[in-house]
């Protein structure tokens, strides 16, 4: 590995680090207070148990950049305007110099797991961490709106078989769809 490499992977493996770190942690105090019995207490127990980790990469030539700030409506426009992507929705390491922001974001993927982020520039998403949803029915298309925080029936009962994409690399959480 030449040295540039090496030090993108190290960036990586401590973004992904600081991301999973930050996950857990909200998690831990982000039950919702009508959540008792329900298998994911949170959209953070649900990302944890269903996310997973996407590889970082550039724009395809055919996909265009959309408007900063929408990033929700804006993968899901896009992974319905081009075969072969998923919508994708979960918390995303945001390049600040040497430090990272954990942001909650949405972005697409391909079925090998590189991310396709019509939102951020390239290089500004150092870590992805999400679950891709595979019911074309949930991707958002409008302005403002996205799925996590609104899936009650997700988190108290779990996702129907087929709700979701295994595409990623997992984590010890990680639970297959």
């Amino acid at each position: 590995m030449t040295d540039i490499a090496e030090d993108v992977a190290a960036r990586s493996h401590r973004a992904e680090t600081e991301l999973l770190t930050y996950l857990h942690l909200v998690a831990g105090v982000s039950r919702r207070p009508e959540s008792k019995g329900w298998l994911h207490p949170s959209q953070y127990h649900l990302m944890l148990a269903f996310g997973r980790f996407h590889e970082p990469a550039r724009l395809p030539p055919e996909v265009r950049r959309r408007a900063p700030k929408e990033c929700y409506p804006n993968a899901g426009t896009t992974a319905a305007k081009h075969d072969g992507l998923l919508y994708v929705e979960g918390i995303a390491m945001l390049a600040l110099g040497d430090q990272f922001a954990p942001i909650e974001h949405g972005w697409c993927v391909t079925a090998a797991g590189a991310v396709v982020d019509p939102t951020w520039a390239d290089g500004e998403g150092a870590a992805y961490f999400g679950i891709a949803v595979a019911d074309r029915a949930m991707w958002p298309l409008q302005t403002g709106w996205h799925i996590l925080p609104k899936a009650f029936d997700l988190m108290q009962g779990g996702p129907p078989r087929g709700t979701f994409a295994a595409i990623g690399r997992p984590t010890p959480d990680s639970k297959e769809t």
